[in-house]
């Protein structure tokens, strides 16, 4: 009988060769669900070797509900699933996931940075807000986290949040769409946010240039 670690090398090792040239991992998985197919993380596996390498979502949503159905406990599973579903524009399934996701595992950061991302797209800012908050609070140097909490503080009119949000460019410095924010916060404060558009155009922003001639006249 296989071991769990056994199985997971096997598999890591399918997806490298699959790196290296064009072949089909799934039908390795195929066959390693005929043998055992009660095995929760086997049909993880082809999920995630379907997502990534072939890019069939209803096939990985498939295997991932068959995972779950195993094992109702299989964090990983869930997350898996939230992100699939997320392609599959099934947003609510999403946030659904994340949060199953956060009952089993609370201090989960890239869990409530996941179900916050969705939020945003259902125009439940305040709702966004209050996860990136738990997220950073987990992580507090999740850069994404803050960027995000950035952008959704400024579609919410909270410039002297979003400012604060900014402490993201301490954590990378390369952060193009943080300097961006902040200097169009800036602009509402009745601040001078040139320096940092001009640094958003320099690192490749693609809307800074534009956000230059309208606000500072070069």
């Amino acid at each position: 009988m296989r071991s769990q670690a056994s199985i997971q090398k096997g598999f890591l090792l399918i997806i490298s060769a699959c790196l290296l040239c064009e072949c089909k991992p799934v039908v390795d998985l195929n066959r390693a669900l005929k043998n055992r197919p009660e095995t929760s993380a086997q049909y993880y596996d082809r999920a995630y070797a379907k997502m990534e390498l072939e890019k069939d979502f209803h096939g990985a949503l498939n295997d991932l509900n068959e995972a779950i159905n195993i094992n109702s406990k299989f964090i990983k599973a869930y997350s898996l699933r939230g992100l699939v579903k997320s392609n599959l524009k099934d947003t609510h399934g999403a946030i659904e996931d994340y949060t199953k996701e956060l009952e089993l595992a609370p201090r989960n950061s890239y869990a409530y940075y996941n179900r916050a991302n969705e939020r945003v797209v259902l125009n439940d800012l305040t709702g966004a807000i209050a996860d990136y908050s738990k997220s950073v609070a987990l992580n507090p140097k999740y850069v994404n986290a803050y960027v995000n909490s950035g952008i959704t503080r400024y579609k919410l009119e909270d410039d002297v949040g979003a400012i604060e949000d900014s402490k993201a460019i301490r954590l990378d410095p390369k952060q193009a769409q943080a300097y961006f924010n902040r200097g169009m916060c800036k602009f509402n404060l009745d601040q001078d946010g040139c320096v940092d558009l001009n640094k958003a155009k320099e690192l490749g922003h693609d809307r800074a240039k534009k956000a230059i001639e309208e606000n500072c006249g070069n």
